[in-house]
């Protein structure tokens, strides 16, 4: 009887050890299924994260870009009425009249008048200044006020340098503010007489690419040299700026890591 008692526990023993296997690896597949379940949701969430703030990150730069072309535009027409206006402009360059005669009243009168209707009602712009490459006459609409003592002599040899029909833009402190000054040299006669130069209002770039997705983002803008012309924070880091230079005259989103990020 013993024996049949032994017999029959080895038996439900081994069935249930079967059954105690089977659940365990039943378990194992589900929490195997959920785990890849729930990591291909998070997966996907966080594609769908990403996608959309580079979506609205690239769509509000685009909307800006276009915002802020339109002002730039519209400073290279004047900048291409000035640098080819002879009566206003290009003869009052070459008069060499003494600043203090009636004839140089007359020629400040003239080209102060043209440039004060150029700028007239153009909020985007704080100054227009024309300057004489010979003499260092200095004629502007505009504030503030320049001479030759607060005159960025600098800004002026870059644009001098700069070729004919480019237009130059650099991020400037005009004594007062920062300013994007866009300048393009006047020539007569294949000889540089003088430069013009349009202060546009910062706040238009500030204003327009005040785009921060998240609090370490950053918005930079700039020039053709690799200068910035707009930057969103202070100092973009010693790491980021190969990235930002190789980026500035591609296009597209590009994805790096940048400090192991």
């Amino acid at each position: 009887m013993s024996i049949w008692l032994r017999r029959i526990a080895l038996v439900l023993s081994f069935r249930r050890s079967i059954q105690g296997k089977i659940f365990i690896v039943f378990s194992l597949v589900i929490l195997s299924a959920l785990v890849l379940v729930g990591l291909v949701i998070y997966y996907n969430l966080t594609n769908n994260i990403k996608r959309n703030a580079i979506h609205y990150v690239t769509d509000s730069i685009r909307r800006a870009d276009e915002n802020v072309n339109v002002v730039v535009q519209d400073a290279s027409r004047l900048l291409a009425l000035v640098v080819t206006n002879e009566d206003s402009v290009i003869n009052v360059l070459q008069s060499g009249n003494p600043e203090v005669s009636l004839a140089g009243f007359r020629d400040q009168k003239k080209i102060d008048n043209f440039l004060s209707y150029l700028i007239a009602y153009k909020s985007s712009i704080n100054r227009i200044s024309v300057v004489s490459v010979q003499g260092g006459k200095i004629f502007y609409e505009g504030f503030p006020y320049v001479d030759r003592t607060t005159l960025n002599n600098e800004l002026v040899s870059q644009i001098v340098k700069a070729p004919a029909e480019k237009m130059f833009i650099s991020q400037n402190y005009n004594g007062r503010e920062e300013t994007v000054t866009i300048g393009r040299k006047i020539v007569h006669n294949r000889k540089t007489i003088g430069v013009v130069m349009i202060d546009l209002n910062y706040g238009i770039l500030s204003n327009n690419y005040n785009i921060r997705p998240s609090e370490d983002s950053g918005i930079y803008v700039m020039n053709d040299s690799g200068e910035f012309i707009y930057r969103s924070s202070p100092d973009p880091g010693v790491k980021s700026l190969p990235l930002l230079r190789e980026s500035a005259g591609a296009s597209g989103v590009r994805e790096a890591k940048l400090g192991g990020k």
